[in-house]
């Protein structure tokens, strides 16, 4: 994947009719086409080829079309064989959000891959370290981040924005009820 002349990436790319991922999407009107996201991406490595340090060589990368929804861990098994067999990439980009078989099989190959679609949380970084990155933080983290919100900035107020379950509600109690989750 890193020779003299070229650091070798490939990008995960998903169907564009994936009924899972337009479920998830569809609410913050994320409607861009595999081509409109492979237009940004060759944008971020142009700049990257041109403004990064990579000591002679250049960010070559491919892009693998998915051969099967976001939820099928058979194809994205295959998509991850057919993507090491043919490139031999040191890194790869993204992958199916509902399954890990395409980032197993990278770090099973000694791919580094960045924002794979982990579905496995700490633990399954951890197992797979260090080839696993997510550009996520954990579940957990995130818990604990929305709770240190709202009692440092909230917990003194009304919860006038909650809908009427919890209007007029003190926040305090919607606190406690974060803190537990």
């Amino acid at each position: 994947g890193v020779t003299a002349d070229a650091i070798t990436v490939v990008i995960y790319s998903a169907q564009d009719e994936d009924a899972v991922l337009d479920f998830v999407t569809a609410p913050i009107a994320n409607d861009d086409t595999s081509a409109q996201n492979r237009e940004t991406v060759e944008g971020y490595v142009q700049l990257f080829n041109q403004y990064f340090q990579t000591y002679g060589r250049t960010v070559e990368y491919h892009f693998i079309e998915a051969s099967g929804q976001s939820s099928d861990e058979v194809a994205a098994a295959a998509d991850a064989a057919r993507a090491i067999e043919e490139f031999k990439p040191f890194a790869a980009i993204g992958g199916p959000v509902l399954n890990n078989a395409w980032s197993s099989g990278m770090a099973d190959a000694g791919v580094v891959c960045v924002s794979c679609g982990l579905t496995g949380g700490q633990q399954f970084l951890e197992e797979h370290a260090p080839y696993l990155y997510s550009d996520v933080q954990a579940g957990r983290q995130t818990n604990l981040h929305v709770a240190n919100y709202v009692e440092a900035r909230l917990k003194d107020g009304k919860a006038e924005y909650g809908g009427d379950a919890v209007a007029d509600q003190d926040q305090v109690g919607l606190v406690e009820q974060a803190q537990r989750a």
